[in-house]
């Protein structure tokens, strides 16, 4: 079975009976871990993707890890939930500004395969958004 991921970045030093990563090259796309210090032109650990019961969900990834058995590769990721109360209204008809989600940390870490990536996202504060150019997605 050939592996999902076209490349991936290990750490240096941890043995674990996972391989955890800092970055991934998914479908000529780059991914990488909110502890990943060399990215300093853009944020790329904020993601769409869709969870284990097949919803669509937002969060930060954390690392990511291979599992040695099935070696597939798997994204810790900091759940974002949407913050229903600050979602952006246009003033005279009061439509919604579907672009724009508030969101705010839900506190719970799950454990995601990285084939249900869906795309990268903008975060500003505590609003996140789909990147508006997609020419520029590896930067």
């Amino acid at each position: 079975m050939q592996p999902a991921v076209d490349w991936a970045l290990p750490f240096p030093t941890l043995r674990l009976p996972e391989i955890p990563y800092w970055l991934i090259k998914l479908k000529s796309v780059v991914y990488t871990s909110m502890y990943y210090d060399k990215n300093v032109r853009r944020a790329n650990s904020f993601v769409q993707f869709k969870s284990i019961n097949g919803e669509i969900a937002f969060g930060e990834i954390l690392h990511f890890i291979k599992d040695l058995f099935s070696q597939e590769i798997f994204a810790l990721i900091n759940l974002f939930k949407i913050d229903h109360i600050n979602l952006f209204f246009l003033e005279e008809s009061l439509y919604k500004v579907k672009h724009l989600l508030p969101v705010v940390d839900s506190g719970k870490i799950i454990i995601v395969p990285v084939s249900n990536l869906i795309t990268k996202l903008i975060k500003a504060t505590q609003y996140i958004c789909l990147r508006p150019n997609p020419y520029e997605v590896n930067l």
